[in-house]
């Protein structure tokens, strides 16, 4: 079946659900009937392929697209265009879709650690992911009776997937905030400055340092929160302001605690809407956030060559003991966590120091190797920091 003509009515398949390491809905496709990879599934953006990912699965030229961005030069880059002969989510074929090309020289190359299957692709169907079922359904946008079939028990928030129509708010207040779902944003919630405003006068947070490829951030984290999303309240949450981000936001982690379906009319363009339909999972209450760094006050994250200090908590115990954001992670505690394998994650990372009072890190900086040791429930933080070798 291929889209870009009529599918049938009835067209209905069911996939796994699949949710990377770092959290992200995903998609597998079929290039040119050759080529296997993943997709991060994205509400919010168009879809994007690295240069070279473009170049390694022979695509075709269409020309460049008037969208531009700044890259690491601060020079006005525009996008490339290109089409693959053929674009599967077995069984179904995509018409020539296009995707626009990422080049090393912008700075959204190293924030993607994956493509981008964007929403000029999702709007050709229904998605549905069904959690507690491990089950994504796709299914045709022009069949009402099937729509209320998949929908039944599912709170409609109208018109969700456009911009600022999911209704939030906080314990505190009753009025609403707007915000938009966007599966690319990894976290939780995020919140724009407004918010940021309301909120930090009736809450703590901390202040993390982030690196985010292009630059180093400072995030505002609230943790433990409980919010309601138009008519359901979901505790425990994790709200985080960014001045890079500063927008109000439904990212992919919170996703995780519903069974949710998107909802594209794309057709009937005169009568196009835009739903998205929640239902929490069966598990919903005991479910939480995840910490943005481990209690030692900082977190990793796996590069092309290793792994990088990623996050430092301001004032945690990370920071006084003098590791700092981008420092390379050559061991820890010896080897004991193994840092080299194909399969490690952060969340693994998470999970080795969750019963552990102290840690030993070895990293490099500009050529030189140190070693930090973190120790729990003391007064100071004991830090070694020698040079070896």
């Amino acid at each position: 079946m291929e889209i870009g003509c009529n599918l049938p009515d009835s067209f209905k398949i069911t996939l796994p659900v699949n949710i990377d390491d770092r959290g992200y809905f995903c998609i597998n496709a079929k290039i040119n009937n050759e080529y296997d990879m993943d997709f991060i599934i994205d509400t919010k953006a168009i879809s994007l392929a690295k240069e070279e990912d473009i170049k390694k699965i022979n695509s075709n030229y269409l020309g460049m697209s008037p969208l531009s961005t700044r890259n690491m030069y601060g020079q006005k880059e525009k996008f490339p265009l290109y089409y693959f002969d053929s674009f599967e989510i077995p069984p179904l074929k995509f018409n020539n879709p296009s995707f626009f090309s990422i080049s090393s020289t912008n700075h959204l190359h190293d924030m993607m650690y994956k493509n981008i299957l964007g929403v000029n692709l999702l709007k050709h169907l229904q998605w549905k992911f069904s959690i507690d079922d491990r089950q994504m359904i796709l299914f045709d946008n022009n069949n009402a009776s099937l729509l209320n079939e998949e929908t039944e028990g599912f709170l409609k928030i109208e018109n969700g997937l456009r911009d600022n129509n999911i209704i939030l708010s906080y314990p505190f207040e009753t009025e609403h905030n707007h915000f938009t779902l966007d599966l690319g944003f990894l976290g939780e919630i995020s919140i724009n400055n407004e918010s940021f405003r309301k909120i930090n006068q009736h809450f703590p947070y901390k202040k993390i340092l982030t690196d985010r490829a292009a630059s180093i951030d400072t995030t505002y984290v609230f943790e433990g929160l409980e919010i309601k999303i138009n008519d359901i309240n979901v505790p425990n949450c994790q709200l985080i302001y960014s001045t890079k981000i500063n927008r109000n936001l439904i990212g992919a982690k919170i996703m995780h605690r519903f069974n949710f379906i998107l909802a594209y009319s794309y057709y009937k363009k005169e009568t196009s809407s835009e739903h998205l339909f929640i239902q929490s999972v069966k598990n919903f209450n005991s479910l939480t956030f995840e910490p943005y760094v481990n209690k030692f006050g900082f977190q990793i994250r796996k590069i092309e060559d290793g792994l990088i200090i990623s996050h430092i908590e301001i004032g945690g115990m990370a920071e006084i003991a003098g590791l700092k954001i981008r420092d390379k992670v050559l061991s820890v505690d010896n080897k004991r966590f193994d840092t080299k394998t194909e399969s490690n994650k952060e969340e693994d990372f998470f999970t080795y120091l969750a019963n552990k009072n102290k840690t030993e890190i070895l990293i490099e900086r500009n050529n030189e190797i140190i070693k930090f040791q973190l120790i729990l429930n003391q007064s100071k933080t004991n830090m070694e920091g020698a040079h070896i070798g």
